[in-house]
């Protein structure tokens, strides 16, 4: 059991080197109980009075990266139980399921055999596809009923469903639990309750994307109106969720850097895997939504009348309040604080003063190099933070001066060398 007392952030006690204590901290304060450490699985237990932290890890089961007679794998003598063979964070059909208090983990046995990837595939895509036509049921459904009934009352009850729907998918740990793949391993991707994983991610994205498209086309086809304090009061509220989407966007984007092990150096090509493909589209696409949800308010403020003057004086009004309410919070980039301000004014001065309902190719040139431009800059940006973390993780284990390996291995020697003459 390794033992870390932290006073101030500063660590003042220590029984056990075996793990950085660091990242023992970091990853205990996230609320995880089992956690793979490089040389095996642990127990985590986090206790602070406000001023103090303190960490245990138990050792559950040693993963040395290598085997000999020396450097064995497998559970410890106080977890060892017959025929349990391994410990996981994501489940198959045979694997048991154990709930902990924020975090589900699985066991799995010596005498059953392991899920083959193809038969994990067909599970994963079995269980993707019945959500799928879950979600293409609710939509035609929600088209079906939005010809005779007004769009303003069917939508929120849209959000509604989805959004219960989607909590009770996460709460049924689906579709992670189907089987067992690497888009489905924590390690891979683990943000929050509503990404724990990142096909989890990506179900996100396109829940967000849907909704935008549908907002966008409610908005684009109301009905003529001749301006009017109640449609501006309308075109803020649409302009301040934008805002709101922003934020979540730009969260969601540098948490995809930050909580993942996915390569984005979008500088060296030959690094990028599958996965880092699908990341960088999914941050094109919520990059997207923005866009639509910021069109269609200003094609609402276009055919409800009002003028280019009374709608930019909300959008500046609006980006005061924004710009003052993250550097209060510590968001002082302005590159992902000015974004959906610059998208509301320019479609804003495309819409209302040139007149054009559709996206003609210069704004849509612009458009897409100022998303490219933003995009690759939290890439870059957030890289560069996750590895001068990395670094200071290996910066952390150089520092100790005992080597736990070496150690196993002089263990098991010193009787030999003692009987040596």
């Amino acid at each position: 059991i390794a033992l870390f007392v932290f006073r101030n952030d500063e660590l003042i006690l220590w029984t056990d080197n075996t793990i950085p204590p660091e990242s023992a901290r970091r990853v205990a304060t996230l609320g995880t109980e089992i956690h793979h450490f490089e040389n095996g699985w642990y127990r985590l237990i986090y206790f602070t009075n406000g001023i103090d932290e303190y960490i245990s890890a138990i050792l559950i089961s040693r993963t040395f990266p290598y085997h000999n007679e020396y450097l064995i794998s497998g559970f410890t003598d106080d977890f060892k139980q017959d025929n349990v063979e391994a410990i996981h964070l994501s489940g198959d059909s045979g694997r048991v399921k154990l709930k902990a208090d924020h975090q589900n983990f699985y066991i799995s046995f010596s005498d059953q055999e392991s899920q083959s990837k193809k038969k994990a595939l067909f599970f994963a895509l079995t269980a993707l596809i019945g959500g799928g036509l879950i979600l293409f049921s609710i939509l035609s459904a929600y088209r079906a009923e939005s010809r005779n009934r007004k769009k303003y009352i069917l939508f929120p009850v849209l959000v509604l469903v989805l959004t219960a729907l989607r909590y009770f998918s996460l709460k049924a740990d689906w579709p992670s639990a189907t089987a067992s793949l690497a888009a489905f391993d924590p390690v891979l991707y683990a943000s929050s309750s509503i990404s724990p994983t990142f096909v989890d991610y990506l179900i996100n994205v396109l829940l967000v994307f849907i909704l935008s498209f549908l907002a966008r086309k409610g908005m684009a086809s109301a009905k003529q109106g001749h301006g009017g304090s109640k449609y501006l009061l309308v075109y803020s509220i649409g302009a301040a969720l934008l805002f709101l989407q922003a934020a979540w966007i730009n969260q969601v984007a540098k948490e995809l850097v930050l909580n993942s092990s996915i390569p984005f150096e979008i500088n060296n090509l030959n690094q990028l895997t599958l996965s880092s493909l699908f990341g960088v589209a999914s941050v094109g696409v919520l990059y997207f939504s923005a866009l639509m949800v910021a069109d269609g308010v200003s094609l609402f403020a276009k055919t409800k009348g009002l003028n280019f003057k009374s709608t930019l004086l909300t959008v500046l009004v609006l980006t005061l309040i924004w710009v003052v309410g993250t550097h209060s919070i510590g968001i002082k980039d302005l590159a992902f604080v000015l974004w959906p301000s610059f998208l509301l004014i320019a479609l804003l001065y495309s819409r209302l003063l040139a007149g054009s309902t559709v996206f003609r190719f210069p704004e849509g040139a612009l458009l897409l190099i100022v998303f490219s431009m933003l995009g690759a800059y939290n890439f870059k940006k957030y890289m560069e933070n996750r590895e001068q973390s990395e670094r200071e993780v290996l910066s952390e284990k150089l520092a100790i001066n005992d080597d736990p390996i070496a150690e196993v291995l002089f263990d098991g020697q010193m009787e030999e060398l003692v009987r040596d003459p």
